[in-house]
């Protein structure tokens, strides 16, 4: 019976500890994603009239840049997309 609630403590313990791994890591991404976001924004409200054939070049080479960043800001998020573990599932703890 001690062993069976020794065993039932530490896999509660697990399930907590890796809960709280899953949140530190939704934090850094949050983190990490709003200054993407905030970065890019700076960009797009820029308001800029070019007046020379090459300012007008290198804003579409800023925005073609912003525009691929955000291709692999995408990849990104859907490759460090977690699925839910089983402590969310049965929650026994």
């Amino acid at each position: 019976m001690i062993m069976e609630d020794k065993d039932e403590l530490l896999f509660c313990t697990t399930q907590v500890s890796e809960a709280i791994d899953g949140w530190q890591k939704f934090l850094d991404l949050h983190s990490a994603v709003m200054q993407w976001c905030s970065e890019k924004r700076e960009l797009l409200d820029r308001p800029e009239e070019p007046r020379r054939l090459s300012e007008a070049r290198q804003r579409s080479q800023d925005l073609q840049a912003a525009q691929k960043a955000c291709r692999y800001a995408a990849k990104n998020l859907q490759v460090n997309i977690v699925p839910p573990s089983d402590f969310f599932l049965k929650n026994t703890c």
